[in-house]
């Protein structure tokens, strides 16, 4: 049976592929080049045989499209002992009336049936002899199931799947950059979240060390005061015990003297209190906040800063302190 004409081969441009009808449809016959009766045909009962002794050339016109792909095919064996005289002469042809457009060897071949193809993209729109030639020196080549097909939306297929398929890859491999970058940063957002409470730490560490620092000073100035106070108290007794039993100009001028010191220390003293309760204010608002005194209660009113005497501490725009 005409394999195209059953629907085996459904988009075959050749007419009479299988030989089944002879000579249908196709030019070139000779002596060399005959249609025969074969015994294990490919299907069907008939296939061209092309034998020795001359070029042989078997073909069939067909109106082609310039940018469409053609695949050009056939099964063929070849009796045992066949050779090829001259191989640019045993191939598949394409040519029109300007001359040759491509062609692509193929042979020799084993003694069973085998399938042999050639792609095409045509380079013009015109109408072409698709053509099968041997030229041997000995045996002879058998061919059946000639086709000729419009492969062009099969490559176009094929080639959008490559592209997909290679995007695909390449998406799974942005996937996988992005996965690792998030690990990454969820790791440094641990890795800061550390180094944040430890830097927080530190700073209220160093506020405390300093705190105490500043307080054992403060406590030793107290000490210091009260002992003054109590020397003082302890002078006092004395001279109201001596103003009892003297109370003359120079005791009582003596007295004043020594007063008016303690007076004095008391109101340094009272200062350096101030500041110390002003600093321990500063720091509990502080917090850990890297600003040295972010209140500016350790600081004068008028004091300037920097800046050329832009940057001025005032008392009178104070929020807190």
């Amino acid at each position: 049976a005409d394999i195209d004409a059953s629907g085996k081969m459904p988009g075959n441009l050749i007419v009479n592929g299988s030989f089944e009808r002879g000579a249908a449809g196709f030019t070139g016959w000779s002596s060399t080049a005959t249609v025969a009766d074969l015994q294990v045909p490919h299907s069907g009962n008939k296939a061209l045989k092309m034998s020795a002794g001359q070029s042989n050339l078997v073909g069939q016109e067909i109106s082609i499209t310039q940018g469409r792909t053609y695949r050009m095919g056939v099964w063929a064996k070849q009796d045992p002992g066949t050779t090829i005289k001259d191989a640019g002469n045993t191939k598949f042809r394409v040519a029109d009336s300007t001359g040759l457009l491509v062609g692509s060897n193929y042979g020799p071949f084993s003694s069973g049936w085998q399938l042999v193809t050639f792609d095409w993209k045509a380079t013009k729109t015109t109408t072409a002899s698709f053509q099968l030639t041997t030229f041997l020196s000995a045996g002879a080549m058998y061919f059946d199931d000639f086709h000729v097909l419009d492969v062009t939306d099969e490559k176009d297929i094929a080639a959008n799947a490559g592209a997909i398929s290679q995007m695909n890859t390449r998406v799974t491999a942005a996937e996988g950059a992005i996965t690792t970058q998030a690990q990454q940063l969820t790791k440094l957002s641990g890795d800061l979240a550390v180094t944040n409470a430890a830097v927080s730490k530190k700073a209220e560490q160093s506020a405390v060390t300093g705190l105490t620092t500043r307080m054992t000073s403060a406590e030793g100035k107290l000490d210091s005061q009260s002992q003054q106070l109590t020397s003082l108290q302890n002078s006092l007794t004395t001279m109201n015990t001596a103003l009892g039993k003297k109370a003359d100009t120079s005791a009582v001028s003596s007295l004043t003297g020594r007063v008016s010191q303690v007076e004095n220390t008391i109101t340094s003293q009272s200062q350096s209190i101030t500041s110390l309760t002003s600093t321990i204010n500063t720091i509990r608002t502080q917090g850990a906040n890297p600003w040295v005194d972010g209140t500016f209660e350790s600081y004068s009113d008028g004091q300037v800063l920097g800046g050329n005497g832009t940057a001025v501490v005032v008392a009178s725009q104070k929020f807190t302190g």
